[in-house]
């Protein structure tokens, strides 16, 4: 009689060691799955938060550029900080090594393979260089309160849009991956809703 309680025992003690090794695992993996997604959960308003705080980054870039006759695509690296932007182009071949450094109101362009400088004192529309990230995120922060500037979500994006009243520049959207947190892409397009110039981050590193 003893030994079979103690069995009987010994038998619901192992069921209830199965059950919490169950529940402990199932628990484990729900939290890994919500890890995995919490970007999806973000609020637009948390979305636009972690926008403002992109202070620098480096990226290779994909750059598409169209103009009335024909379309001219590059891929680039990029680097953009507190002190300068710096653009280096790396394809088409034929002008691999040019680079464009743009640091307190100037403008320099160099060629490695040929050691040419040039150099341009006050350049204008450096605050408005479509081409860096940081431009577009101070240009949607300026237009927000006067509102032209919006964001939205669609599927696994966030779409930050800039309605600017310029012909060439009408609409500007940077799309962010709500998994990752990265831009994907930046879309300026003129007044007829057409593509002039389309960035693909290939690879990007932000608050580096």
């Amino acid at each position: 009689m003893i030994k079979r309680k103690i069995n009987v025992f010994i038998a619901i003690s192992i069921i209830i060691l199965i059950v919490i090794i169950i529940l402990f695992f199932s628990k484990n993996n729900y939290k890994k799955l919500n890890i995995g997604n919490n970007n999806l959960n973000k609020t637009l308003d948390e979305c636009e938060e972690y926008i403002y705080n992109i202070s620098s980054y480096e990226a290779l870039v994909s750059i598409e550029i169209q103009s009335n006759k024909n379309k001219n695509k590059y891929i680039v690296k990029q680097v953009c900080n507190e002190k300068e932007k710096f653009q280096e182009l790396i394809e088409p071949k034929n002008i691999q090594g040019i680079k464009f450094i743009y640091k307190e109101n100037t403008l320099s362009i160099e060629n490695t393979n040929l050691n040419l400088k040039k150099v341009y004192e006050k350049y204008p529309c450096l605050e408005e260089n479509v081409m860096f990230l940081i431009d577009f995120i101070s240009q949607y922060r300026s237009n927000k309160d006067i509102g032209k500037a919006y964001v939205e979500k669609q599927e696994n994006y966030a779409i930050y849009t800039i309605n600017l009243k310029n012909i060439y520049r009408d609409k500007e959207e940077l799309y962010i991956d709500l998994k990752t947190g990265n831009p994907t892409k930046l879309i300026v397009q003129d007044n007829n809703k057409k593509n002039i110039i389309y960035i693909l981050y290939n690879e990007i590193k932000l608050n580096i």
